[in-house]
């Protein structure tokens, strides 16, 4: 199975880190980067979109186009640069809670994101999903291109829900009948001195965070040799 980063302009060195979890942890096929990589990448597929100033816009779009690339895998793994494999995964189908619980355990997050997370919550219901899961996880997801392009096509002219296109794509791949998703806490860390335990699979960064915290200096010395992408 392949796995697509969608990738920002700029140095970007969480995404060389990324890249040595996945090296040391997953077995991947091609790795493809969308976007405007870092010219220290090598041994990876590239396929250069251009960056607006939206960035939900711009993951959209790369997804749009990993998508509808015959040469990308069906499915792929969705990566993004801050996420980073502690171990081997043994299965990547997962949720974080239903859409409800979200925006009433999380009041004073993000104005547009959480305008993305009630929107995503509306529409769905009017599909007929009564209690809509939660994709928004800081982890890889598996892909099954039919699926998500049909939820881009809700998307990427929305603007409110591009934040949210993981739950609008989840939940319909589940009720295909092509993801069985397992409950989980999210890894996402925003505390300075905080960093993974030894029964961690994943962890997630901020810029902040990998810059100035304590996982920023243990991702840089658990993953020190560089890999086959750099």
């Amino acid at each position: 199975m392949d796995a697509v980063y969608l990738v920002r302009r700029g140095p970007n060195e969480e995404l060389r880190y990324s890249l040595r979890s996945l090296d040391h942890h997953v077995d991947v096929g091609t790795v493809w980067m969308i976007g405007e990589p870092p010219n220290w990448i090598r041994n990876v597929n590239v396929i250069r979109t251009r960056q607006g100033t939206k960035r939900y816009h711009n993951t959209s779009l790369g997804l749009k186009v990993a998508c509808l690339d015959d040469r990308v895998s069906d499915p792929f793994m969705l990566w993004n640069d801050d996420f980073f494999a502690l171990r081997t995964p043994q299965h990547l189908d997962w949720y974080s809670n239903t859409i409800c619980d979200y925006l009433c355990e999380h009041p004073k997050a993000n104005v547009v994101y959480r305008n993305g997370c009630a929107a995503t919550l509306d529409f769905l219901v009017d599909e007929g999903f009564l209690d809509p899961l939660s994709f928004e996880l800081h982890i890889p997801l598996i892909v099954h291109k039919h699926v998500m392009l049909s939820a881009l096509q809700n998307v990427i002219a929305t603007q409110e829900l591009a934040s949210w296109k993981r739950s609008i794509y989840g939940n319909r791949a589940v009720d295909e009948g092509l993801l069985h998703p397992v409950a989980r806490e999210d890894v996402k860390v925003y505390v300075l001195d905080e960093e993974p335990d030894e029964s961690q699979d994943w962890v997630s960064t901020n810029d902040q965070m990998f810059k100035r915290g304590a996982v920023g200096r243990y991702l840089r010395q658990t993953f020190s040799e560089p890999s086959v992408y750099e």
